[in-house]
């Protein structure tokens, strides 16, 4: 077990911390690069850079609120929880009962900017960093990519962790792009990963791949004439199980606010942009995105390239056209319906060429 624990933190949520008394919230400090966990009516948030205190804490979505002035709550109080870091990889599988696995792997620390842990065993990843979390119906985790320092890049391989054997395994696919990092995945209905975006060390990209068993498969994307290349954005999949929404980002140059907002339907692969009433002023890089019901709940993030972090939160309803930017969440609004919160939908994932390069992988 010892072996296998240099790999991946295993950490159980207990049923108290689901049933625990609030006597007061926090307001969390500033952060980016952080990841974010759906359970029942909670968001966990774990780790993050920039200006960070508070390390682990959830969002408490059984009480209205306003984004000025949201419900969180403060559980750093974990036995044996893992040092702060961030851009690493948070998946998290229900157990049932009131309790969840946590499944942590790779990252940075949070002043040094060191990796975390090294790691060498057979068949699994080296440790790395700028990885988005990704696990299936079967509580296999998925690591692709990433970065183990400032100028280290990864082999191509998808590294595959079942969390029931506890046991690293390898898909080795041809026509493979060059690796990268910061992007986004997000697995659809039908077992298809979506990779979005991101940064690599030669250039940048404008295409879709798909792979089966063996090779990547091109696919060029329709619909809007410009979509701004990025990385560090947050992506979700929206409750009909087809469309992706992505939200946020950076780019060589700023990203335009007008496009911050766009929709890949992977149906056809066509992107669209939607409109959306009262959007914030300002666009992160690195926030995190959760579809609760059919509400995007976005945290956190950086701005402008500078790593300066935020603690603001948004939140956008898709409920119906046109979307809309809302400043207040009502827990028994019967205009939201209650989705699978086992399936786990995407962590957010920093530095020099970015990419639209969109891949999907079929397992």
């Amino acid at each position: 077990m010892k072996k296998f624990q240099k790999y991946v933190l295993f950490i159980v949520l207990a049923a108290s911390h689901f049933t625990q008394s609030v006597n007061s919230y926090i307001i969390p400090s500033e952060r980016y690069g952080h990841t974010s966990n759906l359970i029942d009516n909670r968001i966990y948030y774990f780790g993050g850079g920039y200006n960070t205190t508070n390390q682990y804490f959830y969002l408490d979505l059984s009480v209205n609120f306003t984004t000025s002035n949201p419900p969180f709550v403060n559980i750093d109080s974990l036995d044996n929880f893992p040092p702060l870091r961030y851009f690493s990889s948070v998946v998290i599988e229900n157990s049932g009962n009131g309790s969840a696995k946590l499944l942590l792997f790779g990252g940075r620390g949070s002043t040094d900017f060191s990796l975390v842990k090294s790691i060498n065993e057979e068949n699994g990843p080296i440790n790395r960093t700028h990885i988005p979390s990704i696990v299936d119906n079967k509580g296999r985790m998925y690591i692709w990519g990433g970065k183990v320092n400032q100028t280290g890049y990864l082999d191509k391989k998808m590294y595959i962790f079942d969390s029931s054997t506890n046991a690293w395994s390898q898909n080795n696919p041809i026509d493979v792009p060059e690796t990268r990092y910061g992007y986004s995945a997000t697995l659809l209905q039908d077992s298809k990963i979506v990779i979005i975006g991101g940064w690599d060390k030669n250039a940048t990209y404008a295409d879709i791949n798909s792979v089966d068993s063996s090779p990547w498969r091109t696919i060029t994307a329709k619909g809007l004439p410009d979509i701004q290349n990025r990385a560090a954005h947050s992506a979700i999949l929206a409750p009909d199980e087809y469309r992706i929404i992505i939200y946020g980002g950076n780019s060589l140059v700023p990203l335009n606010p007008a496009k911050a907002l766009i929709i890949l339907d992977t149906r056809t692969f066509t992107w669209s942009q939607p409109t959306a009433i009262n959007p914030p002023i300002l666009t992160p890089g690195y926030p995190s995105a959760t579809l609760f019901k059919n509400l995007m709940i976005v945290a956190f993030g950086e701005y402008n390239k500078d790593q300066k972090g935020s603690n603001s939160l948004w939140i956008l309803d898709i409920s119906k056209d046109p979307f809309t930017w809302v400043t207040s969440y009502n827990s028994s609004d019967t205009n939201h319906f209650k989705l699978n919160t086992n399936r786990h939908r995407h962590s957010p994932s920093t530095d020099t060429t970015y990419s639209t390069n969109f891949k999907a992988l079929i397992n």
